[in-house]
């Protein structure tokens, strides 16, 4: 053989022994890439991150996922992912079992169908010392409005409590659950009723109203009523209010005796359902602690929009608060602040009277 051919041969195999060094180089770098990809993908979705975060991620505009058990023979309902549901049931459905209901379902503005239950989710818009506060605001602020005007024909949707303050409008059991969710918030025993209402010169028809406990006493809030209030009506003294239903955000009782009753306690009213949420967590219902540091020290400060004193670490719901810090020979400084979901630190500095 040629010394050429020789050499031909060489370059051949160097060649080709190349080729294959790049090809697994190549490969090396592909798998590289890949992982690469796959480990941005953890990084940036990690589930198991979010379930540890999921106070960050709460959202208000979507009502609480969960089932219904049936307290009297212990069985449990379901609702969600169950599309054939919401074909059959456009405006929601009663939970039976043996004739007597124990749960009610409704659909929201996705069209999915949610227990009644899980649209008083923890919405609190801030803190309040009265019940007159958030009835103010509802007077003032939310506009009655039908479902088939908002809605585009749907006869029947409910809107959870933050979708009404964004929206600024909604009929009878979107003002009923803005307030109860409020109220419950505030640490009222508050509850959502279900039934019919016969105001004077109009027919009689379903309605949502709320029925607020407070002592021995029973009191009607009407949500929908955009008259000045005076004073908070007893439930004894509003016959024509027919209740059938109540929940607030865990049980749902039934009326067992007659709808004319002006009564919303006692051996008449089952509690016949108790709603499970997938998530238990209710923001307004944490505590997180507040500490304000002052300029000068030693100046006062008050929460004007609760009964309770001010000291440093006070521990308050979430939601927000009007501040008020004073001291002799300065300005008085007033603000709002808000209470999420960690504890506060404030700095708050005076100017000199001139």
């Amino acid at each position: 053989m040629s010394i050429r051919k020789k050499l031909n041969n060489v370059f051949a195999t160097l060649i080709v022994f190349f080729l294959i060094i790049e090809f697994f180089d190549k490969e090396e770098k592909s798998e590289i890439v890949q992982d690469s990809i796959k480990e941005k993908v953890v990084i940036y979705h990690p589930p198991k991150r979010l379930e540890k975060e999921k106070e960050k991620y709460y959202d208000f505009l979507v009502p609480k996922e969960g089932k219904t058990l049936n307290i009297s023979n212990k069985n449990v309902a379901k609702t969600y992912k169950r599309r054939s549901l919401e074909k059959k049931f456009p405006n929601g459905y009663s939970v039976t079992s043996d004739k007597e209901v124990y749960a009610s379902t409704a659909a929201s503005t996705s069209k999915r169908l949610y227990f009644v239950n899980a649209y008083l989710n923890g919405y609190v818009p801030y803190q309040a010392n009265s019940v007159w506060q958030p009835l103010q605001l509802l007077r003032t602020r939310l506009k009655y409005q039908y479902d088939m005007v908002q809605y585009q024909g749907r006869s029947d949707v409910w809107q959870t409590s933050k979708q009404s303050f964004s929206k600024l409008r909604g009929d009878c059991e979107d003002h009923a659950i803005v307030l109860a969710d409020w109220l419950i918030g505030l640490g009222y025993d508050a509850r959502i009723v279900l039934g019919e209402v016969q105001f004077k010169g109009q027919k009689r028809g379903g309605h949502a109203w709320v029925v607020l406990f407070e002592g021995n006493k029973e009191y009607i809030l009407e949500a929908t009523s955009k008259r000045k209030w005076n004073q908070l009506p007893l439930a004894s003294s509003l016959p024509y209010y027919y209740p059938k239903y109540m929940f607030n955000r865990r049980y749902f009782w039934t009326n067992q005796g007659s709808i004319y009753t002006v009564k919303y306690s006692g051996k008449k009213w089952k509690k016949s359902g108790e709603f499970l949420p997938d998530e238990p967590y209710y923001p307004d219902l944490n505590k997180h602690a507040l500490y304000v540091e002052t300029q000068p020290e030693k100046s006062k400060v008050r929460i004007l929009n609760i009964k309770e004193k001010f000291h440093q670490g006070i521990r308050l719901r979430t939601g927000r608060y009007y501040i008020e810090v004073s001291k002799k020979g300065y300005n008085t400084r007033k603000s709002w602040i808000d209470i999420n979901d960690q504890e506060l630190h404030i700095k708050s500095s005076l100017s000199p009277l001139v």
